[in-house]
């Protein structure tokens, strides 16, 4: 899974050390099923809900939803153009990044029953990052729901 780095002036206001270094040093996948860096336009960061967020990449291709980092915390959220509202997706970019190598994984294993695939990705999302299971149903709880129905697998 090849990674997209930002560049030092995109991510300057990233105010989180560890953040804002794991961006530009090793940045996020390019191309993943559940998420595009970079974003589809490169923005400044701006203010939603109270929180000021960098655009780092987008999910759905059909729309301008993005994925953005606080810029303060560090956070990963999913931010819905629609309402304008905001999702926890993971504590940090390293660990949303290990989270997108553990669905990648276990997506694309051997063909085995979704609802046992999503239980085995929950369980390492446990292990990876606590705070993503925080909310409910959340990014991550939607998310494995549509595993457990069989979305993100080969079965007819």
């Amino acid at each position: 899974m090849s990674h997209h780095t930002y560049s030092a002036e995109y991510v300057a206001a990233v105010r989180k050390p560890d953040a804002r270094e794991f961006l530009l040093d090793v940045g996020l996948p390019s191309d993943h099923v559940l998420f595009t860096a970079p974003p589809k336009s490169s923005t400044s960061p701006e203010e939603v809900d109270g929180r000021r967020v960098l655009p780092i990449g987008t999910g759905d291709p059909e729309t301008d939803d993005a994925y953005v980092v606080d810029t303060d915390t560090g956070e990963v959220l999913y931010l819905n153009r629609i309402d304008m509202s905001l999702s926890h997706v993971s504590a940090s970019p390293r660990q949303f990044d290990d989270l997108l190598r553990v669905f990648e994984s276990e997506t694309t294993a051997v063909a085995d029953d979704p609802e046992d695939v999503a239980d085995r990705i929950r369980l390492q999302i446990e292990n990876i990052d606590p705070t993503a299971l925080d909310e409910d149903p959340g990014f991550w709880g939607d998310v494995l729901f549509d595993v457990a129905n069989g979305d993100y697998t080969d079965d007819d």
